[in-house]
């Protein structure tokens, strides 16, 4: 298993709740594959490069992870299924 790092951005218009909700939501498979989260560090809101979806900011999380190199596709698909993500991307550590 190799250990992975993921960047979140979500909408900023979501409750702590609901930031919570989704990131959980969005790293299932791993813990589904086999694998663990190590840690997730929640930048906050920080203003975007370039509008996404008509917002100028965004929520920021990096979530580190350990599991098998399936799962990665599994994250991303999660992710692209989830109307208040804006990007994710996953990144061999």
């Amino acid at each position: 298993m190799k250990k992975y790092e993921a960047l979140v951005v979500l909408s900023p218009d979501l409750t702590d709740e609901q930031k919570d909700a989704t990131i959980k939501k969005i790293f299932a498979p791993v813990e589904q594959g086999k694998g663990t989260i190590d840690g997730v560090d929640k930048w906050g809101v920080k203003k975007l490069a370039y509008p996404i979806k008509f917002k100028r900011d965004g929520f920021f999380a990096v979530v580190t992870f350990t599991a098998p190199s399936e799962v990665v596709a599994d994250v991303t698909k999660q992710a692209n299924l989830i109307e208040s993500v804006f990007r994710c991307v996953v990144t061999v550590k």
